[in-house]
């Protein structure tokens, strides 16, 4: 019983070693296993580049002056002497309402300023004043002072009834046609002046103090043919409309052959000066994810993203603003790194500035 007991001992302890011998032979190295977890990238540092800053906004052409011009009488049209894109100069008749029934007015007004200018002259002449009543007297200068405003309605309305050209413009809308029965404020005609258009635009809120009245405007037609034109801001809105957190400006923007005209959607592009904190990097650097342009930084062997604002591309290099040069970015699918994966660095970007790569 003793002998088994021993033996039984001694196998425990020969299991016990051998055991231990295991659990040791192969000791575990966290830093090399997470370095082999790790992804490898390449990398550049941004290179301080100061950059033009442009913004560019959609906007919409206006002519300087426009107005629809509507009927101030009522009667038959019985002239209509212009149409669509006839240029006329101020004061041109557009149109006719009959004025037959306006000159009978103007007659009838005009007797009756005339009979009560008699009768105050008869009263105002007669020998004993006693004999009138201060009331009556009261009573005939009235009556001439109401006559002589139905005279001046008359002519006015019979002048009206002569549709005319409020300043020199073109033709944008023709209203109305021969025998067509005019009533007060019947649109007849939309008029748009000639010579130089107005451009508004919304300038985000941030560039309030970059832009004076005699920043410079190139203006391209939305559809981007034909060559830009250079207009001058002569106007800037006092204040930042809450919802968009935007404020207007204006610029004056020459027809330039009638490559632009009133209601044309363009593109202006505003020149705000250089950006000095730009930096450049390769193109492939800046990815677009949720409507932002970002980057991906290495920062203590892990993945940081990092929202940019994109001012420009040349030679293959993306130039941004949101960066410094100490700054270790990855060059290529920084897109498809998660923020938070350890990464390794390969090689630093032909370009990069140096120590970009430690």
């Amino acid at each position: 019983m003793r002998w088994s007991q021993t033996l039984l001992a001694s196998s425990f302890g020969v299991l016990v070693l051998i055991g231990c011998g295991r659990s040791g032979a192969v000791p575990v190295d966290a830093g090399h296993d997470a370095a082999l977890r790790a992804r490898p990238v390449v990398v550049a540092s941004p290179v301080a580049s100061p950059w033009p800053r442009l913004v560019v906004l959609p906007g919409q052409l206006e002519a300087r002056e426009q107005v629809e011009i509507a009927a101030r009488v009522e009667g038959p049209v019985d002239y209509v002497g212009v149409d669509l894109g006839d240029e006329v100069r101020r004061g041109a008749t557009l149109a006719r309402i009959s004025a037959t029934d306006f000159r009978a007015r103007t007659a009838q007004a005009d007797a009756q300023l005339a009979q009560a200018r008699s009768n105050l002259a008869r009263i105002e002449s007669l020998d004993r004043p006693e004999a009138i009543s201060a009331q009556a007297r009261e009573e005939a200068r009235t009556a001439v002072s109401v006559a002589s405003a139905s005279l001046e309605l008359a002519r006015r309305q019979l002048v009206d009834a002569n549709v005319r050209a409020p300043f020199a413009g073109i033709i944008a809308k023709r209203d109305i046609s021969r025998g067509a029965f005019a009533r007060i404020g019947t649109p007849l005609f939309t008029i748009v002046s000639t010579g130089s258009l107005r451009l508004t635009l919304s300038v985000p809120e941030r560039f309030v103090r970059q832009v004076t009245t005699d920043s410079i405007v190139t203006v391209l037609p939305e559809n981007l043919t034909g060559q830009g034109l250079d207009a001058r801001v002569v106007r800037i809105g006092p204040m930042i409309e809450p919802g968009t957190r935007t404020f207007r400006i204006e610029a004056e923007v020459e027809p330039h052959d009638g490559m632009f005209r009133p209601g044309m959607f363009v593109l202006g592009t505003l020149a705000l000066g250089l950006e000095p904190n730009a930096v450049k990097l390769p193109r492939g650097a800046v990815f677009s994810s949720l409507g932002h342009d970002r980057v991906a930084l290495v920062v203590d062997g892990r993945i940081e993203i990092k929202d940019v604002e994109l001012l420009g591309e040349h030679d293959g290099f993306a130039i941004v603003s949101g960066l410094t040069s100490s700054d270790v970015v990855v060059t290529r699918g920084g897109g498809s790194l998660a923020p938070g994966t350890p990464v390794r660095i390969e090689a630093a970007s032909a370009g990069s500035a140096p120590g970009a790569a430690p």
